[in-house]
Formats: structure tokens, sequence, C-alpha cells
């Protein structure tokens, strides 16, 4: 088959697929396709109308499709100040989903482009999600130009399928994912808040009938996004609050319980929010206001939601419930994938096992597999590294958390794993004690001389409180000493008199964490992300949604080989394998160079590592370099895990891609285990300040909290005004001309500006000197 020059190379293929109103564009353009066929109320060409357009138009015309009714394009610019990726990442977080691989077109490589998806007909949908860079394209609204259009920049657009592979074929309708409940609803919701308002006393009727009780979880679900809301980060407080106001009273209207008691909640957060600022009668009636006219628009207008039952307790993604997505912004390539379970425990006959012995022994199949996956890590000589992709050499230790509430399969998932993938010899495990104290798990000082142990060590945390503990002490090293094992750097610590120092050399020793984690006591751990600790973890829930009314037969051990041992000669060359008990250990000194065992890893694993450092490097590229600090080190992790898979799989030498492909499936399951944690912690946080405002009265902390919110957004308007004035300055020069009372807020305000996309930042060299420069975007 020919490669397609334009539209009269593919518009029959396109209208075969079923894209009826294919139309054609002028070569090299994005508009204008011809008059009468866009628009709400336009018809789709009929096959006659498409044949003349293919004799009469250029044979290199572009392709503009417009949508049917039933599919929807999520429309991301990523570039120019615009910032669809994060709005898109802010909106998946106030609908508590994600949107799910599908088939995509784009000519660009910074993230943007055009996401297609199954949706119900007869629905309206937004223009746009709130933020900068996220239109939706529709029936009626827009058009999608597509392959093999030439886009205006030069490039090609191109269909990606949803495994990102690009791809000649046309898709056909019935081959794009279908948009996940929680999303539609989400978006049906904001195209749908009603303007016609009933009358009072109609509005007033609504709200006395509405159910009280304990709150759904599709009302906890809204009064979140309510509360978040009034962190003022995606647009104005009053509006998001308004608005959810009425989403919760949609949700009554429509028989869920317990609105009453979320309003109640709401309303105290409100005042204690912006009552310091605006005066707390003046808050408690602005939320009055928004409850009656709600009341109001919802009696003129009370459509049921779409799929509000999608909103099932459990928390993790599964095909009938939706996906639940991280709070914050992934980087480019590696966001969290809607996680396929059966696909992914039947990808591999290990897999299979794991899930089939986790769940006749009743423990989390995905806990398990964590702590399997750590043991045989654990198993593996040190030596045996990942290449120097950024830096130096990676070592293959991972660290896992193992979160739900206390008691709720920790220490089962770890027997469990040891019985259904035994290891020889067996893993050691022990407990941490101080940083000073990891060391001699290895080895000891004896006469002066150091006394080597053992090469490998799985330490297990029982409760999160326990590492909390032992790290919070009076210059406590356990977490920095942690941080450098993840790594495979040097341990140890330097003393006055050598005899007492005890150091294990980099990628001397083998050193996995398992630590059961509680979500409401994980803020000491979360809140060390800039240490980095966080960072390190694979998290995974100790519950299971799908666990079968009658546990399966409990099946045979898994049984790996042992990897096999290479004993140093006194120059450092290898002379062999030989038993474990053989091998001499030599931790105080550096590996030859020669030693190393570097593992083979997949091309895509090394472009996409490659990439984000070079965005991150150059500090304009939408990968690691706009991920959040909780997502750092996440595609180091994913390639351990990737790495810890191909040992389970019994190999020894490469990674390969499935490898990779199933790392993704886990890390995406991390994701949304550790956003939950952020959701509990959040929703505990808000829940104790409205307690303690509505108990104390003053409500201090909320009024400390308006006051910085107040000088940020003065400070922000300020800088946006001189810039205004004067682009050309550099931003220590800007900072100079801010208030001293203010110039603290200085850095929060640039954040916030950038944010949105008001401003751009940018490096310059002065005299030698690196510095940076702020410029107003245009419009702004």
């Amino acid at each position: 088959m020919s490669i397609p020059k334009g539209y009269s190379d593919i518009a029959r293929e396109y209208r075969a697929a079923g894209w009826r109103s294919v139309l054609p564009l002028p070569p090299g353009k994005k508009s204008s396709p011809p008059e009468g066929f866009t628009g709400h109320s336009a018809p789709a060409p009929d096959d006659a109308q498409v044949e003349r357009w293919c004799t009469e138009r250029p044979p290199n015309a572009n392709v503009a499709l417009r949508l049917p009714d039933g599919v929807v394009a999520i429309d991301i610019d990523n570039y120019g100040g615009k910032h669809g990726l994060a709005t898109l990442a802010r909106f998946e977080a106030e609908a508590g989903c994600m949107f799910p691989p599908t088939w995509s077109s784009t000519a660009r490589d910074d993230g943007s482009g055009q996401r297609f998806y199954r949706v119900p007909t007869g629905q309206n949908w937004p223009g746009k999600l709130p933020g900068s860079g996220v239109e939706l394209l529709q029936a009626g609204h827009r058009y999608a130009m597509a392959y093999p259009s030439v886009h205006p920049n030069g490039n090609v657009v191109r269909w990606y399928d949803p495994a990102g592979n690009v791809s000649t074929r046309v898709p056909r309708l019935e081959d794009l994912t279908e948009l996940p409940a929680p999303l539609v609803n989400a978006l049906v919701n904001r195209a749908n808040i009603p303007t016609q308002k009933a009358s009072r006393a109609e509005g007033s009727e609504l709200l006395e009938g509405l159910a009280g009780g304990a709150p759904s979880p599709a009302v906890v679900h809204t009064l979140a996004a309510a509360i978040q809301g009034l962190d003022g980060e995606n647009g104005s407080r009053f509006d998001a609050v308004r608005d959810r106001t009425a989403a919760l009273i949609r949700l009554g209207a429509n028989g869920e319980p317990g609105v009453p008691t979320a309003l109640s909640t709401l309303r105290s957060a409100y005042v204690a929010v912006l009552g310091p600022v605006r005066g707390m009668e003046v808050a408690a009636g602005e939320f009055d206001r928004f409850v009656a006219g709600g009341g109001q628009l919802i009696a003129a207008d009370p459509r049921p939601l779409v799929a509000v039952d999608a909103f099932k307790p459990g928390g993790f993604w599964h095909k009938e419930t939706g996906a639940w997505r991280d709070l914050l912004p992934k980087e480019h390539g590696d966001e969290a994938a809607a996680v396929d379970e059966a696909a992914f425990w039947s990808a591999r006959p290990v897999l299979d096992h794991v899930q089939a012995f986790a769940r006749a022994r009743r423990v989390s199949p995905w806990a398990m597999l964590g702590v399997v996956l750590a043991r045989v890590v654990t198993a593996v000589p040190p030596y045996v590294v990942l290449p120097p992709q950024v830096g130096g050499r990676a070592s293959l230790n991972l660290f896992i958390a193992l979160v739900g509430p206390s008691g709720n399969g920790k220490g089962a998932s770890e027997s469990s794993a040891a019985d259904a993938v035994p290891m020889t010899p067996e893993v050691y495990v022990a407990t941490p004690g101080s940083g000073e104290g990891i060391p001699k798990q290895y080895a000891y000082k004896k006469g002066g001389e150091q006394v080597n142990i053992r090469e490998a060590v799985l330490f297990s945390v029982s409760e999160i409180d326990t590492l909390a503990a032992l790290a919070g002490r009076s210059s406590s090293t356990l977490l920095p000493e942690l941080r450098k094992a993840f790594m495979g750097e040097r341990l140890g610590f330097g003393y006055a008199t050598p005899d007492k120092a005890v150091p294990i050399m980099a990628h001397r020793y083998r050193l996995c964490l398992v630590a059961g984690v509680q979500p409401e006591r994980a803020r000491w751990l979360v809140d060390d992300a800039d240490g980095g600790t966080p960072q390190r973890f694979l998290w995974l829930p100790t519950n299971d949604p799908g666990a079968p009314d009658v546990p399966p037969d409990l099946p045979e051990p898994w049984q790996l080989e042992p990897w096999p041992k290479r004993v140093l000669d006194d120059g450092g060359g290898l002379v062999g394998r030989v038993k474990s008990a053989a091998v001499p250990l030599r931790l105080e000194e550096p590996v030859p160079r020669s030693s190393f065992c570097e593992l083979l890893i997949p091309t895509e694993a090394a472009d996409l590592i490659d990439a984000a450092r070079l965005a991150r490097l150059r500090g304009t590229g939408s990968h690691e370099s706009d991920a959040p600090a909780l997502d750092g080190h996440s595609l180091l992790t994913r390639l351990k895990v990737a790495a810890a898979l191909m040992v389970l799989d019994g190999r020894i030498d490469k990674v390969n891609g499935e490898d990779w492909k199933l790392a993704e499936v886990i890390m995406a399951v991390s994701n949304q285990t550790r956003a939950e944690i952020l959701r509990t912690l959040g929703a505990r946080a808000q829940g104790e300040n409205v307690r303690r405002g509505a108990a104390e009265g003053v409500r201090a902390v909320a009024v400390e909290d308006a006051k910085r919110e107040a000088a940020i957004q003065r400070v922000a308007e300020n800088i946006r005004k001189r810039l205004r004035a004067d682009s050309d300055q550099s931003r220590g020069a800007l900072k100079k001309k801010i208030a001293l009372r203010d110039r603290e807020f200085f850095d929060d305000a640039e954040e916030r500006l950038l944010s949105v996309g008001d401003v751009t930042k940018t490096e310059v060299v002065h005299n030698g000197q690196t510095g940076h420069k702020l410029s107003l975007n245009e419009g702004r």
C-alpha cells in the first residue's frame, strides 16, 4: 500500500472506519473546511460529495475530521505558555479518575495532541477545561486535523495507538477507548450548570427533601473536590465552591444520601478560609446564597447525573469502577495508565501464580507481588547494576511501601511471598535501627579489623510509625542513609578513629526495604519529599477489591534458579562461578570496574530516560522538569521494577520491552495508591482545620492562610504590573522592586504565575553569571 499524501488518498478509508464527516483543508493549513459542513446543524457529506472533493482538491490537501455524536477529543496544548498536561491532571484529580490510554493524534512531541474517546450520545459537553491548554472537540464544535495532514509547523500529523506506537491505520470508531463514567459525569456536569431558576419556594422544597444520613461515596468525592477548590489554584474560590455546591445539590436531588451533612461541612470550610478576608458574616451569607440559588437551579433542571453509580468504595481502578488518579501531574511519557488487572496478571505464568497464591492465602496480590520483587532483588548480587543512563551506574535496590490500615496484611503478605516464591539461599531479613546501625548488618569491627558478614539484607518495618520514631531522633541519620542505599552509594560514616568505621563501598551490598504504611500516619514520610525519601518507594495496596468469595486452591511454590555467583581474583578479574558460600566479601573495597554486570535495557526505556534528563537539564521540557516533588525518581524506580520482573521471569541478562510495559502498570498502581494517601491526609488536615476553626472561633490558622494568600495575590499582580511596564527585567531586579514586607512571597507568586501561564521564565547569562528572566505572556 502506498503512503497517503493527502485527502484524496485516505478520505475513503476514514469513511469506511466510521468517520463520516471527513472534510478537506488547504495543503499545510489548519483552516478552513468547506462551508456548510461544520457547526451544530451541519450535515455529514455523502459519498458523492466526498468523491467530488477527492477530484477537485489538491492531492496533498489536509484532512479534517468533524466528530460524530458519541465521540469527543481532548485537545491538549502544552507549549507557548499553555500548560495542558497540568490542566488535565488537575481536572483528573477533581474527577477522581484518569483519562485512560486511547487513540491519539498529534504533530508535536511535547505532550500536546488530541485524545479520542467514545462517550454517551445526546450529552452536552464543555468547550474547555478550567485552566490553560485543554479544549474539547465534539460534534458541532471544532474539528480535528488528522493524518496524513501536514501541520503548519512542518510535521506530519500522525495517529498513535493506545500503547503509544505510531500507526498508519485509521482507527475505527469502535477502536476508541470508552471514557470512564466518572470523567463523563464530571464533564457533563460542568457543561450542564443550569441558568434558569425555579421559584424560591420550589428551591426550598427541593433542599428540604434532600436525604440525610451518611454521605455516599459520590457525595464524599464531590465534597473533597469542593474543599480542594478552596486552595484557589485552579480559579476563583467563589466560583469553585458555588459550582460544587450546585453539584452536591444535584446529587441529593438524584437520591444520593448525606448532602445536608456535606453542605454543612463545606459551609464551615468556606467561612473558615474566606471569613477572615471578607468577614465571617459576609462569607456565611455568600455560602447560604450558594445553597439557596443552587436549590433553585437544580429544581428548574433536575436532570440526573451521568453514571453516578461509578463512585464506589475501594479506591483502586478496575474496569467496572473507573480509575483513581494521582493528585499531582505526572511527567510526560509516564502518566498513570488505566490498569487492566486481568491482562496484567495473565501476562506471564509467574504473575498468574502470584495472584492465585495471594488469593488462596487471602492477601492482596499487589502487596504480595511487591514483597516478591523485593525478595528476588535482594537475592541478586550487588555488582549487578543498571547502566549509567544519568550519572553513574544505578543499584537495583528496591523500596516497597505496603499501604493499608494497621493489621491489614503486611505481615501476611511477607510470609506468603516467602512461601510463594522461595529463594535459595533464603533472604536475610532484619529490622532497621539507626543510620549508623545499617552498615553493621553487613559487617562489624573486631580488634580494629573489619569482619564482613553478608552482602544482602531485606529490611522489614511492620509499621511506618517505627520508622518515623527512628528517623525522628535527634541527629538521626536513618533517612539520609536509606536514600544513599536506594542508589547503591557508599554506606558508613567517618569517625575520628578508623577502628570504629565500618565502610560499605558502593555496589558492594544489596539493601531492599518493605514497610507497612497506614495512610493516616504517613504524613512524616510524604513531608520528606524535599529529602527525596518518598520518591524512592513503590506504593502498593494491601486490600483486594476483586477478592473472590471462595479462595482458589493453593498452587505449588514457584521455583527460581539461584543467581549464578562470581568470584573476584586478586587482580579484579572473574575466575568462574562457585557456590554462594565461597564468594569472598570485600565490602570495604571498591568494586573493580571490570567486574560490574550491567543489565541491558530496552531502547524505549533508554530513550525516555534520556529525554527526561535532557528536558530537566534544559529546564524547558515537559518531562521530569515539570514533575512535582513526589514524582522524582519515577523512571528509575520503574526501571528497577522492570529489572525485578526480569529476574522473577527467570532471566539474568536483559530487561526487555515487556518488562518495561509491565513495570508501567505497577507504577500506575503505585501512583494511585500514593494518591489515596494524599487524599486521606488532605481530607484529614482539612477536617481538623475546620473543626479547630469552629471550636476556637478565632480561626487563627485560617486567618494566617488568608493573609498569606492575599499577599501572594498582591505580589503576583505587582509582578504583572511591572512586567507590563518593562518586560526586559531580570528576576533579581524584579524581586528588589517588591516591598520588603512582601518580598518573602515573591517565590510563591512567581510559581503561581508560571503555573497558570501568565509569565515565562528563561535562563540568561550576564557578565558570566547565570540567572533568570521573567517575561509576561501575550494577552496577560
